[in-house]
């Protein structure tokens, strides 16, 4: 295996481009289609339906997390051109997802023991324990915090992926990446609205969400001619941001959107619980994960 920068043929500056503002619309239109039916109750579809789409993006993050960077990340910090790197750990990307997750879950606790955290107060949780409510807390907002930043990180490694490539990869992972995008972005649309923010905050979020692969692949553009994706700084860069993002996501879509949005929310684990709302949110969250897992075949 060559380790060293390999020469790009046929590169389409033009191609490229188009791609970066067919991301950008895709990325902004999943992002936004959660948000507008939260803003717009007249826009608002049967409520099984705004379950089904809210779990759906719970199944995308996980699925996302597993698929989309957990294999990279264990690609790239187990590549022969890191050299002694390799056999020194070579669980070294899931120890690292280990280490974002316990990260994730010691942020929220020291938050909300000192904040106004939705684990801590018993009575409030037996009394009112739906899913808007108990996601309005510091904890669950700083965790989303990281949340966001995990999949901007991602988004962006995979903009230079795109920036680099060239040939029939590059028209394939297109694709693919155009709707990998768009279901991450129903998916952060989904997961922002349940921390209720403010109109501002939401458009600022969308944004950056929707500039994060647009930015990545104009940087891939920028450095095509010199950049080496085997090189031990790029492998460890990439490698670490991935396996950070992933246990950040991880750690939200199991625990916030799955545990407490569904086990332990009484809107759906109560004997008196709508069996079709049950039904809607399992099969969002295996449809979510569905598309994301056969996305990864090619991205």
């Amino acid at each position: 295996m060559s380790c060293e920068a390999e020469e790009l043929q046929d590169y389409d500056v033009g191609a490229h481009v188009g791609a970066l503002f067919i991301i950008l619309v895709f990325s902004s239109v999943g992002a936004i289609i959660p948000v507008i039916t939260h803003y717009f109750e007249n826009m608002q579809p049967h409520p099984n339906v705004m379950v089904f789409a809210n779990f759906f993006g719970a199944g995308v993050i996980i699925s996302t997390a597993f698929i989309h960077m957990v294999l990279p990340a264990i690609e790239n910090l187990t590549n022969e051109c890191l050299g002694d790197i390799v056999e020194v750990y070579e669980p070294l990307a899931l120890l690292i997802v280990m280490a974002s997750i316990f990260f994730m879950h010691l942020l929220e606790f020291v938050v909300s023991r000192f904040g106004d955290g939705h684990h801590s107060n018993e009575n409030e949780i037996q009394k009112d324990f739906d899913a808007e409510s108990q996601t309005q807390s510091r904890g669950f907002i700083s965790s989303l915090l990281l949340f966001e930043l995990g999949i901007a990180l991602h988004s962006i490694i995979i903009g230079v992926s795109l920036g680099v490539i060239t040939g029939d990869g590059f028209k394939t992972l297109l694709v693919a990446l155009t709707f990998h995008q768009f279901f991450e972005g129903f998916a952060l649309g989904s997961a922002i609205i349940l921390s209720d923010p403010s109109k501002r905050k939401t458009f600022v979020t969308v944004l950056a969400f929707a500039l994060s692969t647009p930015i990545g692949i104009a940087i891939g553009i920028s450095v095509r001619n010199s950049f080496n994706e085997n090189s031990k700084s790029t492998l460890l860069l990439m490698g670490i941001l991935e396996a950070i993002s992933a246990g950040a996501l991880i750690y939200t879509g199991l625990v916030e959107l799955l545990t407490f949005g569904l086990t332990l929310n009484p809107k759906f684990s109560s004997k008196s619980s709508s069996k079709a709302s049950i039904v809607s949110a399992f099969f969002g969250i295996y449809c979510g994960a569905s598309a994301m897992a056969i996305i990864g075949k090619w991205a």
